[in-house]
């Protein structure tokens, strides 16, 4: 099915590299036209999906925005990193392979637009970014601002995990963990039967939405991705770095008051995460970010459950580019 995905964005006008650097698979639009005015969008996809996530947002875009959509690495046709697992470690090898395609070395102004996973990467990279991390400086890119879709901070979801609604709704987290007992169980079962069956899980309610989530044979698409064994081990190695490192480091940052310090949208679903134990979303951030101000925050109703992008598209896009409008006027 990974022929779907690449005539998918051969069709909205975006051209596919692997890159030498990490073996990331990528689709991407006007390199060459990245401005102050013009930044760069890095879309990032979440679990357990691909860049074919964003195919019904892109057409709501403007032609003109460049674009860069991964597949996360080992997920989708990107090769699996052979070490570390962690936010950062996808995150500096996605935007080396970025990098290593742009034309010139001069400074890129962009924007992480993070679902999922991707969310959290995004996350990851501005806070290492603003605090000087030495392999992201060498990149030469300028992160003026981070979309969060419909994720918590990763150290706080794992604290809810006393409410027992949340243990029962985010098993997977602990479960995809343990990855050697993980990968034997989803062998077991299908890998694209277990990604299909926790995006129905996860999404909302509406029928006419979960009908655009489903569009372009999408549930086949991811299905097959996961039914790779390649592709399961890394999502599980994702999780198992994300129970450990990554929880880490998160908790370092607070200590260190090391926070986001670009300008952050926070768009989710308002009856799935909005939700979800009972924690206001804004409220969950606000000790994460340096300054309130910094945070623009919309939730998304009628039925919309995790999948915003796709459930969404619409409305995801619009409270994108008014964003980033705002965005624009500040570092332009």
């Amino acid at each position: 099915m990974a022929e779907i995905q690449d005539a998918k964005y051969e069709q909205l006008g975006l051209s596919k590299t692997v890159s030498q650097v990490g073996g990331i698979n990528a689709y991407h639009r006007n390199l060459d036209k990245i401005s102050s005015t013009n930044p760069l969008l890095v879309l990032i996809h979440g679990y357990p999906q691909s860049a074919y996530e964003w195919r019904l947002m892109i057409p709501l875009l403007p032609a003109e925005i460049p674009l860069f959509c991964p597949d996360l690495p080992g997920y989708g046709q990107s090769k699996a990193m052979s070490e570390q697992h962690t936010k950062l470690d996808f995150g500096i090898t996605i935007l080396e392979a970025l990098r290593s395609i742009l034309p010139g070395n001069q400074i890129v102004p962009l924007i992480l637009i993070g679902h999922d996973r991707g969310a959290r990467i995004a996350h990851r990279l501005q806070v290492s970014s603003s605090a000087g991390e030495p392999q992201l400086k060498e990149l030469n890119l300028n992160i003026i601002g981070i979309a969060l879709l419909d994720i918590l901070p990763t150290k706080l979801m794992w604290s809810l995990g006393s409410e027992a609604a949340v243990q029962v709704g985010s098993f997977h987290w602990a479960f995809l963990a343990n990855v050697e007992l993980a990968m034997e169980m989803l062998q077991a079962y299908g890998g694209g039967k277990w990604a299909q069956k926790l995006i129905m899980r996860w999404a909302g309610s509406n029928e006419k939405r979960l009908d655009k989530l489903k569009s372009g044979d999408a549930m086949d698409v991811y299905g097959s991705f996961f039914d790779k064994k390649s592709v399961l081990r890394a999502s599980c190695e994702d999780y198992k770095a994300g129970a450990s490192l990554d929880v880490t480091a998160q908790g370092e940052d607070q200590d260190n008051r090391r926070l986001i310090d670009a300008p952050v949208l926070l768009l989710y679903g308002k009856e799935y995460l909005g939700a979800k134990a009972n924690v206001k979303v804004l409220d969950a951030w606000i000790d994460w970010v340096k300054d309130q101000s910094l945070i623009t925050e919309i939730a998304i109703q009628d039925g919309v459950g995790h999948f915003v992008a796709e459930e969404a598209a619409e409305e995801t896009a619009e409270a994108l580019l008014n964003w980033i409008e705002t965005i624009q006027g500040k570092v332009a």
